[in-house]
């Protein structure tokens, strides 16, 4: 059920009252949740497990460079 519209209103909603807002999706690229939301946010944290092949990070950076998504930082983890 999640499509851009929703999306665009709950961050609204939020963002009068917070901040900044966190929203978790899928991964990128292969996440079509991932894609709406990014589709509607700011900035994006791209989050990369330790140990990840670095060909897979990027991958998921350059499926955000075209869609036109800022990267505001790299988060590793593991």
């Amino acid at each position: 059920m999640l499509s851009p519209d929703p999306i665009r209103a709950m961050l609204d909603r939020t963002h009068d009252v917070y901040d900044i807002v966190l929203i978790d999706t899928g991964p990128v690229p292969g996440s079509l949740e991932a894609s709406l939301v990014l589709s509607q946010v700011d900035e994006t944290l791209l989050v990369v497990s330790q140990g990840s092949a670095q060909r897979s990070a990027s991958q998921a950076i350059a499926h955000l460079s075209r869609m036109n998504v800022t990267v505001g930082g790299i988060i590793y983890n593991r």
